[in-house]
């Protein structure tokens, strides 16, 4: 029986899609919140409701390091890198639950090729970092196996949680399915929400970066969070979306 090699698999996957975000990625600014964001990763800005501070550093720290073109074009290509690495977590998480070469790549091939995931990975936006960070919590979960509901795989999984609720807070969607893998050992669950909770709780302090940066007044600055009135209002989306 061939032995398999998921780290060639991984590459490949990651080059495959990757490149097809490159050929696909828009080559400015597109529509919606495209330019904002953009602008706001470029001077460390503020955008709208609820900040998004995940995003904003990521791809602050991506079109630094990826100084190609402009701003705009360098987030498009952020969004190609993060969605062709969720592909790839993707893929091993269902290896490691078990799924065969043959069902792992269909099911990233069906999600990787699908419209509108091939939208979001050319412009700029926070979705394609949104679904890494699920599908980073899928792939630990997997990788944790038996053991989720140990201290630290537990505290890990609530680090991620917090942390990826930084760049879109409908993350919250995705706890039903991780309380699921909790089942096989209910008598755990209690310390393991514990170091859940704490974990992100640590990774919610990605949410400083929003008051930290408002504090110098960049020329993108939404609800103002230097104050504590302000910070409210932007994480809580009480001028914009759901609560507004």
């Amino acid at each position: 029986m061939r032995e398999e090699r998921p780290g060639a698999e991984s590459a490949a996957l990651f080059a495959v899609f990757f490149v097809l975000g490159l050929v696909q990625a828009a080559p400015t600014i597109t529509t919606g919140d495209a330019g904002e964001l953009a602008a706001c990763a470029a001077t460390l800005g503020v955008p709208h409701a609820p900040g998004y501070p995940l995003f904003v550093l990521a791809a602050r720290a991506f079109g630094t390091v990826v100084p190609f073109g402009d701003w705009a074009h360098r987030l498009n290509l952020f969004s190609a890198a993060c969605a062709a690495l969720a592909l790839v977590l993707l893929a091993d998480a269902l290896r490691r639950f078990g799924a065969g070469r043959a069902a792992r790549l269909g099911a990233v091939a069906v999600l990787g090729l699908a419209p509108l995931w091939r939208r979001q990975a050319a412009v700029t936006e926070v979705f394609s970092l949104h679904l890494l960070g699920a599908l980073l919590l899928l792939r630990l979960v997997a990788a944790a196996g038996e053991r989720v509901l140990d201290d630290a795989p537990a505290a890990g999984l609530g680090l991620v949680f917090g942390l990826f609720l930084g760049d879109h807070q409908t993350l919250v969607l995705i706890l039903p399915a991780l309380v699921l893998a909790a089942r096989a050992r209910p008598a755990r669950l209690p310390r393991a929400l514990l170091f859940a909770g704490l974990g992100t709780l640590a990774g919610l302090g990605v949410y400083a970066e929003a008051p930290l940066r408002s504090a110098k007044f960049p020329p993108l600055d939404w609800d103002h969070a230097a104050t504590a009135s302000g910070f409210r209002r932007l994480v809580t989306r009480a001028d914009y979306g759901t609560l507004s």
